[in-house]
């Protein structure tokens, strides 16, 4: 069958010639681009492993900067909780002191005002006592005049 085929081909003469010449160019050319579109596929295959590779590379990168900015972001949030509590128990200790204050000034007011109030019942008993002595003293001092004044008359009558 293959003589059939080139005898026939040759029975065309320069056009059968030509017609294998096409065939056989066709079919080189056909081979060439299966080839090249076999290497640029492997190419495109190459740089699509890369870029993925890069990628992943990029995301572990954005991840890990990511977990700093996190771990930082939760040691300032930490501190400022660890200042917050520490204000509000430095607040309340404070209060709590002022209130102590507060407590034991009103007691010592108390005290004050209980001794201010015996103060006064001594003062009131102090001054009837001193009322009463000088009672006393102008009953006796009469009495002493009286009795110089007695003296004298028995003197004067005698």
């Amino acid at each position: 069958m293959t003589e059939a085929f080139y005898s026939s081909l040759l029975d065309f003469g320069m056009g059968g010639l030509f017609i294998t010449f096409l065939v056989y160019n066709y079919i080189s050319n056909q081979k060439r681009l299966d080839k090249q579109v076999c290497n640029f596929t492997d190419q495109l295959k190459e740089q699509n492993k890369q870029f993925r590779e890069h990628l992943k590379e990029a995301q572990e990168k954005a991840d890990l900067t990511e977990e700093k900015l996190r771990a930082r972001y939760d040691k300032v949030i930490a501190g400022l909780n660890q200042e917050k509590l520490d204000f509000n128990t430095s607040l309340l200790d404070r209060a709590n002191d002022a209130m102590r204050e507060f407590n034991q000034t009103k007691s010592d007011l108390e005290n004050l005002k209980i001794k201010t109030d015996s103060l006064e019942v001594l003062n009131r008993d102090c001054l009837f006592i001193l009322q009463r002595l000088d009672e006393i003293l102008k009953s006796q001092d009469e009495e002493r005049k009286l009795k110089a004044m007695a003296k004298r008359m028995n003197r004067e009558r005698e």
